[in-house]
């Protein structure tokens, strides 16, 4: 199950640039999964059994933090508009969703597999679901990107002011009565 979720998070070039496949894999260690209320039937037609169960997904405290924010801001759906998609339910940092796979032995019956059937959607919203913990490096290397634009802006604006002083010409200051008449004498010739 987790391989099927690094892989749809890990398969397009889009999320190759932002999420680097041992970040994905951390975070999917990070959350506890669990089925729960497994039914199973056998398949007449072979030695699998077809299993119905809840999965549950419990996340690490403050996974979620602002992940409504952050999905919004990704353009993503809200969380709990995919999880209703799933027919899912919510509690807190737990998450539980119908699950259906199958059960079948090896030939030679020394291993047991099990695969999620028809869980396109089940993948996919908890790929969703590890966008925010994921995307919080990118969002911090945004918010640092920014602090250093506003100081490099507000560092050249207080060096535009001293330019623009610096750069008034310095001309001397001429004397009042430079180039003035000093005296007038009665036939008005400038003496």
């Amino acid at each position: 199950m987790k391989v099927q979720i690094q892989n749809r998070m890990s398969d397009t070039d889009a999320s190759r640039m932002f999420f680097r496949r041992h970040e994905i894999a951390t975070a999917l260690d990070a959350i506890k999964f669990s089925f729960e209320d497994i039914r199973s039937s056998n398949d007449p037609s072979s030695k699998k059994k077809l299993c119905t169960a809840n999965l549950k997904a419990i996340l690490p405290e403050g996974f979620l933090k602002d992940a409504d924010r952050r999905l919004t801001l990704s353009q993503l759906p809200a969380i709990e508009v995919g999880l209703a998609r799933i027919s899912g339910q919510r509690s807190g940092s737990t998450f539980v969703m119908p699950a259906h796979f199958d059960v079948q032995p090896t030939d030679d019956g020394t291993k047991t597999f099990a695969e999620m059937v028809d869980a396109d959607a089940t993948y996919n919203f908890l790929a969703i679901l590890l966008v925010p913990h994921l995307s919080e490096r990118l969002f911090d290397e945004l918010d640092r990107n920014e602090a250093r634009r506003d100081q490099m802006l507000a560092a050249d604006q207080t060096g535009d002011d001293e330019e623009v002083a610096d750069s008034e010409p310095n001309l001397p200051q001429a004397d009042a009565t430079e180039g003035a008449p000093q005296s007038i004498d009665g036939g008005g010739t400038v003496r």
